[in-house]
């Protein structure tokens, strides 16, 4: 099945991305609809802040180290 070109679902663009689609809403919407980040922050809690704060609507804007990038993506839960 090939999917070509974008599409609206309820309220969500969605549009192909490697074998899937990548959906975000057409319009910001939350209590920080409007509002713009900008994330440096490279540990645990600023991320995760950030996160959140993308979540309420705001847009980010990140910043990582060129070539290693944030500290947090290598986290990984401890395995047994």
């Amino acid at each position: 099945m090939s999917l070509i070109g974008a599409r609206v679902v309820v309220g969500r663009t969605c549009q192909p991305f490697g074998r899937g689609l990548r959906c975000f809403a057409t319009a910001p919407t939350g209590p920080l609809a409007g509002v713009r980040v900008l994330d440096l922050a490279r540990i645990l809690a600023g991320p995760s802040a950030t996160m959140l704060m993308g979540d309420m609507g705001a847009e980010i804007i990140k910043v990582e180290r060129p070539k290693i990038g944030d500290d947090t993506r290598r986290y990984a839960p401890p395995y047994i």
